[in-house]
């Protein structure tokens, strides 16, 4: 197999200005307030400009749903199409405003997502194996401001938050049974003090599929710590783990009377995907007008496909990748920003430097 090696670097700058009036004169009720990362800067939600859709824990909880394609379904202008059975490998990646999936980018926490294993490095063979237990919310960003996070973003990005770590101590158990033999099994435990947190949460997934000899199984863990060392420095660790076993079978036929054969179970074919996401993240905020972002964080990626063909023919696959990737952001705050018409703004300017190699 032949190893390619690149190294690149991106950097991209963002400027976001909004007014402190409203534009309506009649009173308008405020919403709740919700941040977004559609500049990679913090902002409310009801100053975001940038067309920008959120689902929240409560939203993946009322669609009883662990797949995150599935929860996107209901989003103006992506488009997911299952397939097969669930984890299936024919998953249509997520494509936004028609774009195709090689223009969106998967982010974790803000950082990429990205399949090393692939020549493209694009992130297609993550969407069948996407979980949402273990997220807070999820950015769908569309739109050419993805570029913000790299050149795989031109039709948008799609920003996974994974939930934080609160003050105290709590566990969560949840277990949902559905058809096709279909069980999900979610462990969370939570343990925080003002200055110190974790938060763990574990995936068991398992269906027999859609037919016979198509059972599917995905294990996620995922962790996500905070430790602010003092009040203007805060470290983030993360780490997030998918094992999926895909069993295949064959594909139904005809016999030479036209009757339907239907799938048949296979003894051994399958498809194995592994992937592992860590990293740190640290951010400096000396003041409130100026924060500084420094993240470094690796992407590990193993997918392995073996067929037998019966009469002693049988053939495997492995693709293996791992990404390195350096992230430098900061931001400056400049209030009281003049302008004709903008009267008693506030401007945000945002720099941000990338480095990758796989």
């Amino acid at each position: 197999m032949r190893t390619v090696k690149t190294i690149a670097a991106a950097s991209a700058v963002s400027l976001l200005v909004f007014g402190s009036h409203s534009a309506l004169a009649q009173p308008v009720t405020p919403l709740k307030e919700t941040v977004v990362t559609a500049s990679r800067i913090e902002t409310p939600r009801e100053d975001e400009a940038r067309s920008i859709d959120v689902r929240t824990r409560e939203d993946f909880d009322q669609q009883q749903t662990s797949s995150l394609t599935d929860s996107l379904q209901t989003v103006p202008g992506v488009r997911t199409q299952n397939l097969g059975g669930p984890g299936s490998p024919g998953t249509t990646p997520i494509e936004i405003r028609g774009f195709g999936s090689s223009g969106t980018q998967l982010l974790f926490n803000g950082l990429r997502l990205n399949d090393p294993s692939s020549i493209s490095g694009i992130s297609d063979s993550y969407f069948s194996y996407l979980t949402s237990n273990d997220l807070q919310s999820a950015e769908l960003l569309r739109g050419s401001n993805g570029v913000l996070y790299g050149s795989d973003g031109r039709a948008g990005s799609l920003n996974l938050i994974s939930e934080k770590p609160v003050e105290g101590t709590t566990s969560e158990l949840t277990f949902r049974g559905g058809s096709f033999q279909s069980y999900d099994e979610v462990a969370k435990l939570n343990v925080g003090t003002k200055d110190l947190g974790l938060v763990t949460t574990a995936t068991r997934l398992d269906s027999r599929g859609l037919d016979q000899g198509g059972d599917y199984e995905n294990t996620t863990v995922s962790a996500v710590g905070n430790v602010k060392l003092n009040e203007e420095l805060t470290i983030v660790p993360m780490f997030r783990m998918v094992s999926a076993l895909n069993d295949l079978n064959m594909s139904p036929t005809v016999d030479d009377k036209g009757k339907l054969i239907p799938d048949l179970p296979t003894d051994s074919d399958h498809v194995h995907a592994q992937s592992y996401f860590y990293g740190l993240s640290g951010e400096y905020k000396p003041c409130e007008v100026f924060s500084s972002k420094l993240s470094a964080y690796s992407n590990i990626t193993n997918r392995s496909f073996f067929f037998d063909f019966g009469g002693g023919f049988q053939s495997s696959s492995l693709f293996k990748g791992d990404s390195y990737n350096v992230d430098w952001q900061n931001s400056v705050k400049l209030e009281d920003f003049n302008h004709a018409s903008l009267p008693n703004n506030e401007c945000l300017v945002s720099v941000a430097f990338s480095a990758w190699r796989s």
